[in-house]
Order: structure tokens, then sequence, then C-alpha cells
């Protein structure tokens, strides 16, 4: 199973109450323009995959819209807090300043090491590729044998 994966806006409606976030969206939104809020959490995934990498050169997976799950609740916080700076008028709640705020000192914190994010999986999707933990591999088949030769020959006199 792979253990990144990416943001959607159904995983939004975990933070932030659907008809909220329906507002929001609505009014965050350009009339007859593009849809921003892919944008919006493409640019946000694009930012915390470089805190991942960091200084220490955590390993990334390679679909750029993934995240290691250790960052995922800090994305969905640093998303709402994009969306929500586009719409005058409405500001973060105090609660919210503060998640946006502990997902930035999160992601400093990985950034230096501090704290280890999960190795990107080299699998896909595929559901007997282990066998409980460990990676499956393929059976190894001895095709023939050597002889093991002992005599005053192969010695040289010894």
């Amino acid at each position: 199973m792979k253990l990144w994966k990416t943001i959607t806006l159904e995983c939004l409606k975990t933070y932030l109450f659907a008809p909220q976030l329906n507002a929001l969206i609505d009014y965050a939104s350009i009339p007859g323009g593009p849809d921003i809020i892919p944008m919006i959490i493409e640019d946000t995934i694009s930012r915390i995959r470089a805190e991942v990498h960091g200084k220490v050169k955590n390993a990334l997976d390679d679909d750029h819209l993934t995240l290691p799950p250790e960052v995922r609740s800090a994305a969905m916080h640093l998303v709402l807090e994009a969306i929500q700076s586009r719409v005058p008028g409405i500001s973060l709640s105090d609660e919210q300043k503060e998640n946006a705020k502990q997902a930035r000192e999160l992601l400093r914190r990985i950034s230096k090491g501090e704290v280890p994010v999960t190795y990107p999986s080299p699998f896909e999707e595929d559901t007997n590729a282990y066998d409980g933990f460990f990676p499956k591999h393929p059976p190894v088949d001895v095709l023939s044998k050597r002889a093991l030769v002992f005599s005053r020959n192969h010695f040289r006199g010894l």
C-alpha cells in the first residue's frame, strides 16, 4: 500500500465543515475563471515537499502531488489558510492561526531533520508486494553446483 498520498478537496472537508468550505471556495473562486482551489493545493504541496526534502535531503516520492502521512494534517491547515487569505473580509480564527503556525513549525523541524518522515514506498498499489512488513522477493533458483575437488594436483603438491 502506498503511504504517501495526495490532498483532495474531499480531504479538506474533514478539517472544515462542508458548507463552510463550499462557501469559502465560492468566495475565493473567480467567476468565469479557472478553478483556483487545485492550484492552491498544488502550490502548497510543492512548498511542503521542498521543506520535507530540506537540509537533510529526505527522499521524496516520484509522484509530485503526494505527501508523507506526517505532514498531511499540516498541509490541510496551510491549504485552508491559503484559501481563506483570498477572501476579503474573512479572517482566520485564533485556532486556525495557531494550527497554521504549528504546521509551519513542524515543517521547519522536518526540514532540519529533527522529525523523521516516512520513506516513500517503491511499490505501487500492489497488495502482493509485501509479505507482512518486508517486500517480497522472487524465489532464487539454484541451477547447478560446482564439484569441490580436493586432490594433490589441486593444491599443487601440498
